[in-house]
């Protein structure tokens, strides 16, 4: 399937599936609670998660549990000049609305050194799809910056997908620069 056309199926899926958004996340984050090196680099401040915008699995009510003990963080992405950047969290506050209605880090926070991550730095990351297929390739929504980003990775990092049983086909196209994710989870199943 063409990718412009998977990507108006999917988005169509998303649509219906919006009602149960908040549900199936829930499914989803209690199987990710499950995997080994999500807990690992979650408990070393070494993990990496998106902020979820309009319908994707929802990341930041969950991630933000996280950021309850002293000294925890979550790492998070904001772009700059067309390239994420990884910026360590510490606060739901220190979010305002960025790059196309994304929460992103407060600008002024971003100029604070020690809150910029190196990728290679980085165990997991969670990374957003618009689909996937179940043998863990993405197909993200076009602009390209995971797909910049992830091979800045240690080669030892694990990416992680969190997608819908609707945004899951049997094979979707990819092309050489493209980076699968080594685990999916989805409201079903771990992959």
């Amino acid at each position: 399937m063409l990718k412009a056309m998977l990507r108006t199926t999917v988005r169509s899926r998303l649509e219906e599936n919006r009602q149960n958004l908040d549900e199936k996340s829930a499914q989803i984050w209690r199987l990710l609670a499950d995997i080994d090196v999500f807990n690992s680099a979650r408990k070393r401040n070494s993990l990496m998660c998106y902020v979820d915008f309009q319908n994707e699995v929802r990341t930041t009510r969950y991630f933000a549990e996280f950021l309850d003990a002293p000294g925890t963080s979550v790492i998070v992405p904001f772009c700059e000049e067309g390239e994420i950047v990884p910026f360590r969290l510490r606060l739901l506050d220190d979010l305002e609305l960025g790059y196309k209605g994304i929460l992103e880090p407060r600008a002024a926070l971003r100029r604070e050194p020690e809150r910029v991550v190196a990728p290679e730095l980085i165990e997991t990351v969670i990374v957003p799809g618009l689909a996937f297929d179940v043998s863990g390739n993405r197909l993200g929504r076009g602009a390209g910056f995971y797909d910049r980003f992830l091979p800045k990775l240690s080669s030892t990092a694990t990416i992680i997908g969190l997608a819908f049983e609707c945004q899951v086909f049997k094979s979707i196209s990819m092309e050489s620069h493209d980076r699968p994710v080594d685990i999916l989870v989805t409201e079903a199943i771990v992959r």
